[in-house]
Formats: structure tokens, C-alpha cells, sequence
């Protein structure tokens, strides 16, 4: 472990952090392994344990730390990356990667549609589904998705559908849609209590909010859907082309 600088200016305890940072990046301290003990840290580096403290307790809430009780502070699980190009499903994008997906749906609807998913979808279509499932990576749950559908996109579309096959597949396999491209919003969230309950985690823990449309190649919206990442676990690469 590097010595920090106190004579640049830069805060102590973002020195300490970067230090962690950086020996966790190169590999120095692997995942699961014990980080030196606070009291240690703070004597190794001439700083009070306070400073160590905030340095710890940024890297943790930036997930490269956990903290267990009986067992003091190790490094996180390493970070998933999920990466975003063209109009693949998660799973087909997590597939590639070897990463384990699978689904659990909460509920599925058959519903008439409400002006604001009217004007979502583009469509003056009465009738069509909402789909809210927590998809897991690794068999933890990493992301809460609400998908808004059509019934003239999806005429015949079912729960056992649903269950057994991807959306992607559905898409284009049974409904013949051709998909060309998605447009995302991506922004900063904290999640809410039934958030927090179905992905395992703290009430007001930061997470991100996608809004994405999905088109089809004559212009059509396929879906629209709002999804809840766990930004603890997961970072995104997203390819613009």
C-alpha cells in the first residue's frame, strides 16, 4: 500500500479511498480478501481513524467494500458490467458474457390502456399488457422491469408465454416484428420501499431508472418499459453507434 500525499490539498480520506481503489483494481486485494483494520490503517497512514472511516465508508457505499459483521470489512463482489448495443434483450447481452439470467414475474395484465400508455406507446390501441418482472443476475436480484405492450403489437400474448420465452424472442419469432432500434433515459434514482423489497436491498439505496422505447423497423413502438438497475452491482457500458 502507497503512502498518501498530504501536501497536495486533495481531502484525506479521498487520498485513502483512491489508494483502496486502486489496490483493488490492479488486483493487489482480491475479492472476499480482509482489508487492514481501520486502527492499523489509520496508524499505517499518519491520518485519525475518523479520516480512514469516511474512506471506508465511501468505498462501501460505492460497492467496492462490503462490511460484515464478525468478520470486519473485505472486498465486494466484483461489478457486473452490462453493456447496451443495438436492440438485444438482457438476456441475450448477458448471455454473451456468461452471466447467469433468469426471470421471476410479479404479475402480468390484461388491461385497457390509460391515456399516459397511449401516448407511450404511440398507439390508439384500447386493450394491451403490463409485465412487471425481477430479472436476476448470478441468482441476485439486479433489476425490477414494468413493460407496456399493445394488444395490436401482441394480439394473443398470455402469462405462459411470458414465462417461457424471452420478450425478445416473442418480438420477433412469434409476432414476426422486425426491431431496429431503442431509445433510453437513463437517470440517478433511490428506491422506494416495494423496490427496496423485491431486489433485497435498503430503502433510499441509489439505483438507476431506465425508460426505454423499443422500435420496430417500419417505426412502430414494440414496447415501452421502465426498469430499476441496482447501480451497486452493475455498471453499464452503453455503445452508441
Amino acid at each position: 500500500m502507497r503512502k498518501i500525499d498530504k501536501e497536495t490539498g486533495v481531502p484525506l480520506y479521498l487520498q485513502i479511498n483512491e489508494v483502496i481503489r486502486e489496490m483493488i483494481d490492479d488486483g493487489e486485494i482480491k475479492e472476499g480478501d480482509v482489508i487492514m483494520p481501520e486502527r492499523e490503517l489509520a496508524i499505517f497512514q499518519e491520518v485519525s481513524r475518523m479520516t480512514v472511516n469516511k474512506a471506508i465508508a465511501k468505498l462501501v457505499e460505492e460497492g467496492y467494500l462490503t462490511r460484515v459483521q464478525g468478520s470486519g470489512t473485505t472486498v465486494a463482489k466484483k461489478r457486473r458490467i452490462s453493456r447496451y448495443e443495438g436492440v438485444e434483450s438482457l438476456s441475450e447481452i448477458q448471455t454473451k458474457t456468461g452471466t447467469d439470467v433468469y426471470s421471476k414475474i410479479i404479475s402480468f395484465q390484461e388491461m385497457g390502456l390509460s391515456k399516459w400508455i397511449k401516448r407511450k406507446l404511440h398507439t390508439d390501441s384500447e386493450w394491451g399488457y403490463k409485465v412487471k418482472r425481477v430479472r436476476y443476475l448470478e441468482d441476485e436480484p439486479s433489476v425490477i422491469e414494468s413493460i407496456y405492450l399493445s394488444k395490436e403489437m401482441c394480439p394473443d400474448l398470455t402469462m405462459e408465454l411470458v414465462k417461457n420465452h424471452s420478450m425478445h424472442e416473442l418480438y420477433t419469432k412469434r409476432y414476426g416484428h422486425n426491431l431496429s432500434q431503442a431509445e433510453q433515459i437513463i437517470k440517478p434514482v433511490m428506491l422506494k420501499e416495494d423496490q427496496a423489497e423485491l431486489l433485497d436491498e435498503e430503502i433510499n439505496d441509489l439505483a438507476l431508472q431506465i425508460k426505454r422505447h423499443l422500435y420496430t423497423a417500419d417505426g412502430r413502438i414494440m414496447e415501452y418499459s421502465e426498469s430499476i438497475f441496482l447501480s451497486r452491482k452493475n455498471d453499464f457500458a452503453v455503445v452508441l453507434k
